[in-house]
């Protein structure tokens, strides 16, 4: 029997609940998104009541609610007026990044030449705004711009890969696919891109308060980043001064934010007080206190013993 059942997302929940109230321990909801706001176009609209009414007939029944950024946290605690706490896990602040040496110049690999050099890491599947840069790749001039995708390629738009969409329409020397690489090495890979963009879509609520990891790492490899203007990503792009925030369905708009941050690379992404800033509040050495002491305020509250005249109640 645990002390502690920590339920990773909604569809684990209801077990959690179920196992700490039978053997008189704590429950501890990690609601790592917004389950019922995710973008899932398989999901009919029972499937998201169903959702949403599982976890407002749970929440009261757990201990200690947790959520992986501010934007998701508020939200949450204004729907179940609960303390949620912000528990960011970004495997980009973590140590074990390879080098430049180590890693290779890309530009000399891919044969870039003197092009300015717009970077995307990540998979590549629908909501991450790639199909909006095949326009902005056919405008921009491709003798000065060049996109870079790092990622395991998947279905993006309309059951079709990304290297379908770029071949259909003939930008094979603008777009360039790579693939993916070791994640050590992503730190330095990014340290090469004149621009990195997060062009995150609007696709549920979910999408909206997301903040990717692909932030965090363009800010920590000195990335000037070009982000859509999501709540949570405009807010981190501002406060860090790590680039600029647009439209991101509109090329045009993107094109403008691309042209700002690679013509003033100085200003963005550059500040070692906010970087050093930027990876305190979300490393893993803050969040994984802020998750103890979850656990410890648990402990304080002397939950299970209260529970254990109770054991055996169903949910």
């Amino acid at each position: 029997r645990a002390d502690v059942y920590h339920a990773h997302n909604l569809d684990t929940l209801r077990l959690a609940v179920m196992a700490a109230r039978r053997s008189g321990g704590a429950t501890v909801y990690d609601s790592h998104e917004l389950e019922y706001g995710r973008y899932a176009p398989t999901w009919t609209v029972f499937d998201r009541w169903f959702m949403r009414r599982e976890e407002r007939l749970l929440v009261p029944k757990i201990d200690a609610m947790i959520s992986v950024n501010k934007p998701i946290a508020d939200w949450l605690s204004a729907r179940y007026r609960r303390e949620v706490v912000v528990v960011n896990n970004s495997s980009a602040l973590k140590a074990g990044s390879a080098g430049i040496e180590e890693v290779g110049d890309w530009r000399e690999r891919l044969e870039l030449g003197n092009r300015t050099l717009i970077m995307y890491v990540g998979s590549l599947i629908p909501g991450r705004g790639l199909p909006v840069m095949l326009d902005v790749m056919e405008i921009l001039d491709p003798r000065e711009y060049v996109f870079v995708l790092f990622g395991p390629e998947g279905i993006v738009e309309a059951d079709q890969t990304y290297r379908q969409m770029v071949a259909a329409r003939g930008l094979e020397d603008r777009i360039i696919l790579v693939g993916s690489i070791p994640e050590n090495h992503l730190l330095a890979t990014l340290s090469q891109a004149d621009c990195s963009i997060a062009l995150t879509e609007n696709r549920g609520l979910s999408h909206r308060l997301a903040l990717p990891n692909k932030l965090f790492q363009s800010a920590l490899a000195h990335a000037p980043l070009v982000t859509s203007n999501m709540p949570g990503l405009a807010d981190l792009t501002r406060r860090y001064r790590l680039g600029v925030s647009v439209d991101g369905t509109d090329p045009a708009a993107i094109i403008d934010g691309i042209r700002r941050v690679c013509a003033h690379p100085d200003r963005f992404a550059k500040d070692e007080q906010l970087l050093e800033n930027l990876a305190t509040e979300h490393g893993w050495s803050t969040n994984r206190q802020r998750l103890l002491e979850v656990y410890v305020k648990i402990e304080q509250r002397g939950v299970r013993s209260s529970r254990r005249a109770g054991v055996g109640s169903g949910v």
